[in-house]
């Protein structure tokens, strides 16, 4: 899942900037509404498709609304052509979803039951006319499941394997235009829920489905009093100063140091497949914490307000080598190699929203020996994707925020960063 993500939102981020269609401009601040979904539980031949019986997810969704408007004379919302902000809350309906492996000692299905996600999100139109826009969505939040991973009582629910994960959401939508204050949307949605690694088991729930969802504008004003139309998405505007300001282009390096933790997938395999069912850890979700210490330098530039690309060099100390080795034995696993140095080269991506950003990185390992697994399951390359934030109290330039690391739709693990941003 961190690869697509990687690999589509530049592309989403860039949009608007080859968009040559006329755009109406904003004439509410807020608005609120609501969704649903119907969408089907997707699974990999190797990773999990097997185990699922019934596919069906719904959602439903409130979600309050937040569009500056022209007057604001928000550099950045211009730039992106007046963004939506929207806060919510989630109720994902997994209860119709069946589990099972087929294992005889296990008599009945495993479920998925409810998540309950707040989430935040940013939406914005790359085509807006007075009757029609499109454009995408993407969102982050915090699920919360009622049916998480139980040895006991839940045994085949190896996607949402803890309390608490991440969610992530991608959407591509048309809207129609009731009315000046009534909005009615239909959008292909992609969502995803994930500890990140943080616990095990961990598949994740990834779906992919059909959504429709209806908001209503508040306090909104006559398109006369908010400037009419504009010539392009975040174009120029009298009442917002004029046209969009463009900085000079220049490079910096990018300095960052990390710690990552994460549960490993040997010790739930190891303890799936070698253990007896009578053994205490059998299907076991207890599992230590284990790190993984990093430093990184990218050498990136800065072509526009918006955006910034780069390659940088990765190291990571991690500290687990030495329990894979010893796992690696357990199993009669023999003639792989350890090591806790990881290095690698990655091409980076940032994208930048006032003092937020998204940080994207896909990379090639020059040196990593994690054993048997490392071998036979895990990817030469990985994906990073993440948030980042550059608090008003630390210097200019200095950001924190959170990275998940991955090997193609497979967390390897999460990560707290702070790092700094140096010009040349």
């Amino acid at each position: 899942m961190t690869s697509l993500l990687c690999l589509i939102m530049p592309l989403l981020l860039d949009l608007t900037d080859i968009a040559a269609t006329d755009s109406v401009q904003p004439t509410s601040h807020y608005s609120i509404g609501a969704a649903a979904n119907m969408s089907s539980l997707l699974g990999r031949k190797d990773y999990g498709v097997n185990l699922v019986k019934k596919h069906q997810t719904t959602y439903y969704s409130i979600f309050f609304d937040y569009q500056a408007q022209p007057t604001d004379s928000s550099v950045w919302d211009r730039l992106y052509g007046y963004p939506h902000i929207e806060g919510g809350i989630i109720l994902a309906d997994f209860h119709r979803v069946k589990l099972s492996r087929g294992d005889p000692t296990i008599p009945y299905y495993s479920r998925m039951g409810y998540v309950v996600t707040p989430y935040a999100a940013f939406r914005r139109d790359i085509v807006n006319t007075p009757h029609w826009a499109m454009g995408y969505t993407l969102a982050m939040g915090l699920g919360i499941s009622t049916r998480p991973y139980n040895p006991h009582n839940n045994a085949d629910n190896e996607f949402i394997g803890s309390r608490f994960s991440m969610y992530i959401g991608l959407d591509a939508y048309l809207t129609h235009h009731l009315n000046p204050t009534t909005d009615i949307s239909l959008g292909l949605e992609f969502k995803h829920y994930s500890n990140g690694a943080l616990d095990r088991p961990n598949k994740g729930a990834n779906t992919i489905g059909v959504g429709l969802r209806v908001s209503h504008a508040l306090n909104s004003e006559s398109s006369a009093q908010s400037g009419g139309l504009s010539t392009q998405s975040g174009g120029s505007s009298t009442q917002s100063g004029g046209s969009s300001p463009q900085s000079p282009s220049f490079f910096y390096l990018d300095i960052s140091a990390s710690v990552g933790a994460k549960a490993l997938l040997d010790e739930w395999i190891y303890n799936f497949y070698n253990l007896s069912p009578d053994h205490p850890d059998y299907r076991t979700h207890h599992f230590a914490l284990r790190t993984a210490w990093g430093v990184s330098v990218a050498s990136m530039w800065r072509y526009s307000m918006k955006y910034a690309s780069g390659i940088g060099i990765d190291y990571t100390y991690a500290t687990y080598s030495d329990r894979l080795r010893e796992i690696d034995l357990l199993r009669h696993a023999y003639g792989y190699s350890y090591s806790p140095h990881i290095l690698g080269l990655s091409l980076r991506h940032e994208a930048f929203y006032k003092r937020m950003s998204i940080a994207m990185s896909v990379g090639a390992y020059l040196h990593r020996k994690m054993g048997y697994m490392g071998k036979a399951d895990e990817k030469p390359y990985y994906e990073t994707v993440g948030l980042r934030w550059r608090p008003t109290f630390l210097t200019h330039g200095t950001y924190i925020g959170f990275n998940v690391k991955a090997h193609l739709l497979k967390a390897d693990y999460m990560e707290l960063r702070i790092g700094t941003n140096i010009r040349l």
